[in-house]
């Protein structure tokens, strides 16, 4: 009975997995950014003049954190979708027992046989 509820765990972790690709990118462009950070700050310096490289090592340094912030929230929430899909299943499985603990307890206490005894047309599948 608890497959009525159940959550898709493999459609789960395929969007996990998906969301780990980005990941990849993400610690991609991470690197990528850093290098021109380093490279950009020495080919803006023109005839001494410092002014365009300041300004670009200011720019870099206010937006280096973004791509490890974003990987970070990223590993972090996906951290949380798993215990909650691991919740979810475990709790499918608890209301299925517990459906099945009643429909017992009421056929032995009380002579109740759940619905699907009654009208086998309607019996779920799985």
């Amino acid at each position: 009975m608890s497959g009525q509820w159940s959550v898709d765990a493999a459609g789960v972790m395929g969007v996990l997995a998906q969301v780990d690709d980005e990941g990849n990118d993400l610690e991609t462009a991470s690197r990528k950014f850093a290098s021109l950070q380093t490279e950009g700050a020495s080919s803006l310096s023109v005839d001494g003049r410092t002014s365009l490289a300041s300004a670009w090592n200011s720019f870099c340094d206010e937006r280096t954190d973004v791509p490890r912030k974003l990987m970070w929230m990223l590993q972090h929430r996906c951290g949380q979708v798993t215990e909650a899909t691991v919740a979810v299943l475990t709790g499918d499985a608890q209301m299925g027992d517990d459906v099945q603990a009643a429909e017992s307890y009421a056929q032995s206490e009380w002579g109740i046989a759940s619905k699907y005894r009654y009208n086998a047309d309607s019996y779920p599948e799985g």
